[in-house]
C-alpha cells in the first residue's frame, strides 16, 4: 500500500502529515517506496472509484461503526497495489451522537500547546471543529469535501494554514470564494455535490450515504470494479451473470491499466474455481484476444497453462475449444505443443457431445 499524499507529491505541493507514523511515511525517498508508487498516474475512473471507496467506507463507519473519523485527509487514505482506497488513521475518532449521528459531540480544537504530531491535520478540519469545538458526521463531510479538492488541486489543499489556528480562522472566511475558483477543475457531475459538503454549516452537507447516490457514480464501469471487490460474498450464480454479461460488456470501456491492475488478478482467482470456470472464460478470453503477445505470454499464459491440464466441465472445455484458434494465434509454439495440443487431442477422444 501506499499513501494518497505521495502521489500527490508528485506533483506540487503535498499537505502536511497527520501523524508520526505518516510523516515516517511522508518523508520516506523517493528510492525507499514500492516500484508501483514511484510514479504512479490516476486515471479518471480511478479517481471517481477511489472517491467512492472512502466515502463508502465514511459510510460504514457513520451507520454500522456508530464513529466520527475526525482525520479525514490524503494521509488517512492508503491505496493498495491492485489500487484499492482504504480508510485508515483512526486515532482521533469520536462517538457519534446517540440521539442524532448528524448532531454535533464535543471535540478538541487544534491547540499549538500539543505537538502536531498528536493531532488530526488543521487543513483538511471542519471549521467547527475548530470554531465550537464540536464535530459530528458532517465534519467528516467536510473533510472529504476538502480531499476531494485537493486530489483535482495536484495535492494542494485550500486551506494551508501551516498548522496556525489564527491562519486557518482567516482562510476559512474566504473558503467560498476558494472553492468557487475550484470548481472548473473539478468534473462537471461533481461539482455540486463538493460546493455543498465545503459549506460551512453542517446542516448544509450531504451524508455518505447521501453522496453515493450522486449521478457522477453512476457509472457502469465503477460499477463492475464495485462488484468485483465483493465477488467473494457472491453466489455462483450472481458470479456466472456477472463474467458471462455484465463483465464482458463493460471491459472494452475500462482502460487496459485496470485490465491487468484490477480485473485480471480476480479472474485469475476465480479461475481455481471449478463451479465458475467457464463463466470466467468469457471474460478471461477476451483478454486473450485483446492482449499483445508480450502481454498474454507475461500475464496470461501462466495461469492458462494450469487450465489446460486441469480437470474441466463441459462447460470449460467447450469455451476453450471453441476460442481455440485465438489461443493458437497468441501462444508460443513450444507451449502449444506442450500444452494446447493434449487439451485438443483429449478433447478428440472424449465420448461428450458438446465437446465433439
Amino acid at each position: 500500500m501506499f499513501p494518497l499524499y505521495l502521489q500527490e507529491s508528485a506533483g506540487t505541493v503535498p499537505g502536511p502529515p497527520s501523524t508520526g507514523a505518516s510523516q515516517q511515511l511522508q518523508n520516506s525517498s523517493p528510492a525507499n517506496r514500492p516500484a508501483h508508487a514511484k510514479e504512479y498516474n490516476f486515471l479518471d475512473i480511478e479517481l471517481k472509484y477511489g472517491i467512492l471507496q472512502i466515502t463508502e467506507a465514511l459510510s460504514f463507519l457513520h451507520y454500522s461503526g456508530q464513529v466520527i473519523h475526525r482525520n479525514v485527509c490524503p494521509s488517512s487514505i492508503l491505496i493498495t497495489k491492485k489500487g484499492t482506497w482504504k480508510l485508515a488513521g483512526f486515532e482521533f475518532t469520536e462517538r457519534v451522537n446517540e440521539q442524532d449521528s448528524t448532531d454535533p459531540v464535543p471535540c478538541q480544537p487544534w491547540s499549538t500547546r500539543t505537538s502536531k504530531m498528536v493531532q488530526p491535520n488543521l487543513d483538511y478540519m471542519a471549521p467547527e471543529n475548530q470554531i465550537n469545538a464540536n464535530c459530528s458526521i458532517l465534519s467528516d463531510m467536510f473533510s472529504l469535501g476538502m480531499v476531494i479538492c485537493a486530489i483535482f488541486n495536484h495535492g494542494r489543499p485550500l486551506i494551508q494554514s501551516g498548522n496556525s489556528p489564527p491562519a486557518y480562522i482567516k482562510q476559512t472566511e474566504m473558503l467560498d470564494e476558494a472553492v468557487h475558483n475550484m470548481l472548473p477543475r473539478i468534473p462537471i457531475p461533481l461539482q455540486e455535490a463538493v460546493t455543498r459538503l465545503l459549506k460551512k454549516s453542517p446542516v448544509a452537507r450531504p451524508t455518505a450515504q447521501l453522496l453515493t447516490l450522486i449521478k457522477y457514480f453512476s457509472d457502469p464501469a465503477v460499477q463492475a470494479l464495485q462488484f468485483l471487490d465483493v465477488i467473494n460474498m457472491k453466489d455462483p450464480t450472481q458470479k456466472t451473470h456477472f463474467y458471462r454479461s455484465t463483465l464482458r460488456e463493460v471491459l472494452p470501456f475500462l482502460p487496459r491499466k485496470l485490465w491487468w491492475q484490477h480485473i485480471w488478478p480476480n479472474l485469475q482467482q476465480e479461475m481455481r474455481a471449478d463451479e465458475v470456470l467457464a463463466a470466467v472464460l468469457q471474460p478471461a478470453l477476451t483478454l486473450v484476444q485483446e492482449s499483445s503477445n508480450t502481454e498474454y505470454e507475461a500475464i496470461i499464459l501462466p495461469t492458462f497453462k494450469t487450465v489446460f491440464v486441469a480437470p474441466k466441465s463441459i462447460q470449460a472445455t467447450v469455451a476453450l475449444l471453441e476460442n481455440l484458434h485465438i489461443i493458437l494465434e497468441k501462444t508460443p509454439r513450444d507451449d502449444i505443443r506442450t500444452e494446447v495440443l493434449p487439451l485438443l487431442f483429449n478433447a478428440l477422444e472424449s465420448t461428450t457431445i458438446q465437446v465433439q
